[in-house]
């Protein structure tokens, strides 16, 4: 800079308690320190931001590679248990062939009992389901997504969801609500998608279990997104539960004398499927003094667009 310093270069030796011995070196020199004191605390501020930035990565990298871990551990699960449903598939082909002829025997026997008929024909529909989706399991390996299941509008899926499921709890009773823009948007899902679902809806129609209440599924869906509620109206979700929900081989229900306890892999698969859609899956306790629970199930469209 231009003009006599030397006031201020005086000025910073009295402040610093040093001594006017840098007045030979001309004016100016006081500007010369700032400049390093300046450059000090610039270089330190770099420093610090770039070593907090550098944490801060360090630690989304420790996170991500946990969650990596995680999501490799539950894939081995997943690809253990399609291994033993595979070989399960194949050994209960001769079973359930040998139950179909039984039952049909038994009907021609006892044509004249419309009781027992009635309940040979609950039997042989549960077979012929048994049979059908053992068959979807064996012909659906290796199939890409568009060869699993055609074109559907989605409230045609959803409701043809809910027959199939019928047919597997033909006493469960449902109120069905479907709504959102139209026309509904055209949907393609692997069988997977459709597996997990059903899942979630057996699980609650368990907790739900005998109560005179029908079981409530809604659908809502925008341009972009498909929610699906379910709302039942069980015991709702424990303390412990609600901490290991999800988990594989974890079960919340309990052996009953008219029925099994669970086993622990269908919520955890569904919620891997669900995930792979791009989807979340969320479990909570109704706010209904009545109590009970609520699935909801968010789906991506644009992963499920035809």
């Amino acid at each position: 800079p231009q003009g006599d310093l030397a006031q201020f270069d005086a000025l910073l030796a009295r402040a610093t308690g040093g001594t006017h011995t840098h007045a030979a070196h001309g004016s100016g020199f006081a500007l010369h320190v700032l400049g390093m004191w300046l450059n000090f605390v610039i270089s330190l501020g770099v420093v610090a931001f770039f070593l907090t930035r550098m944490a801060a990565t360090l630690k989304n990298r420790e996170r991500e590679l946990a969650a990596a871990r995680e999501a490799a551990l539950r894939n081995e699960q997943i690809l253990s248990l399609g291994t033993l449903a595979a070989g399960a598939a194949h050994q209960l082909g001769t079973p359930l062939a040998t139950m179909a002829v039984v039952i049909h025997e038994l009907e021609l026997q006892h044509g004249d009992d419309a009781e027992l008929q009635e309940d040979l024909l609950l039997l042989r529909e549960q077979v012929d389901r048994c049979k059908q989706t053992i068959s979807q399991i064996l012909a659906s390996t290796g199939q890409g997504r568009d060869e699993s299941l055609r074109s559907l509008a989605l409230d045609v899926y959803l409701q043809r969801l809910l027959d199939d499921w019928q047919v597997i709890r033909p006493h469960a009773r449902i109120s069905v609500t479907l709504q959102g823009e139209q026309p509904p948007p055209l949907v393609t899902a692997e069988r997977t998608l459709e597996q997990a679902l059903l899942n979630l809806l057996d699980n609650a129609a368990d907790a739900h279990a005998a109560n005179p209440e029908a079981l409530r599924f809604s659908a809502s869906w925008d341009s972009d997104s498909c929610r699906i509620e379910i709302f039942d109206r069980g015991p709702g979700i424990g303390g412990e539960a609600a901490l290991r929900l999800g988990q594989a081989f974890f079960s919340s229900k309990r052996a009953a004398h008219d029925q099994a306890g669970g086993i622990g892999i269908g919520l955890f698969l569904s919620n891997a499927t669900i995930e792979r859609c791009g989807g979340q899956v969320e479990l909570f306790n109704r706010s209904d003094p009545q109590g009970g629970a609520c699935t909801r199930v968010t789906l991506p469209l644009n992963r499920l667009k035809a």
